[in-house]
């Protein structure tokens, strides 16, 4: 799972979640960082049919799937046991 909290909600996560390294937690500003700097550079690395999914934020799906449509993969999104989006997958076609 990649970093994916936004820097403002540093504030809000639990005391011991704030001691963990900021690189393996913060995405930037809106939580997205990674996906946009690496998604380009590990699709090229996706043999066809290979399956690239990614942990994300649960107000990140929509967005996230933007990013996988922007280097030609169909993103479908998957929830967890609350009802948020917390995977994004694709297969490369």
């Amino acid at each position: 799972n990649p970093p994916y909290i936004c820097s403002a909600d540093m504030k809000t996560l639990q005391q011991e979640v704030r001691y963990e390294p900021h690189l393996a937690l913060f995405g930037g500003e809106d939580g997205l960082d990674y996906y946009k700097r690496m998604l380009p550079l590990w699709v090229k690395k996706l043999s066809v049919n290979g399956i690239f999914a990614v942990e994300i934020g649960e107000e990140q799906g929509l967005a996230v799937e933007e990013i996988f449509r922007s280097v030609s993969l169909s993103p479908d999104t998957v929830k967890d046991y609350s009802g948020h989006d917390r995977i994004v997958c694709a297969v490369k076609q």
